[in-house]
């Protein structure tokens, strides 16, 4: 499941991953709303937030295309959780001309300020 976190505004957007996640959800979820910030502001500030209950993704569930052809308008991605089982989101980093930082699962809040930074 993808829920899209209140505090996201603006260029700013936040979402938590839990269960598996499926290549409907992010069709339904997190293309449009990337869509949509990239069309508002022209970039993007992404929190992926994994919870205790995150399963790993069904085959598909991740386009590297589709982030692919965006990643240089992603200004900072800021991941919470265990992102070592979630090894595509490292990978994708490394193609980041934005920042990438790692937060533990208890430090939400300072993932959120570093965002908004």
């Amino acid at each position: 499941m993808i829920e899209v976190l209140p505090t996201s505004q603006a260029n700013r957007l936040g979402l938590r991953f839990s269960g598996k996640l499926t290549a409907k959800e992010r069709e339904q979820v997190y293309v449009p709303q990337v869509e949509h910030i990239l069309e508002s502001y022209g970039s993007i500030r992404l929190l992926l937030q994994f919870d205790e209950h995150f399963a790993g993704a069904e085959p598909g569930a991740f386009d590297g295309a589709f982030l692919g052809r965006r990643i240089d308008r992603f200004e900072k991605v800021a991941v919470i959780g265990e992102p070592e089982r979630f090894f595509p989101i490292k990978l994708a980093s490394r193609n980041m001309k934005g920042e990438f930082r790692v937060f533990e699962s208890d430090q939400a809040q300072e993932a959120w300020r570093w965002l908004e930074q």
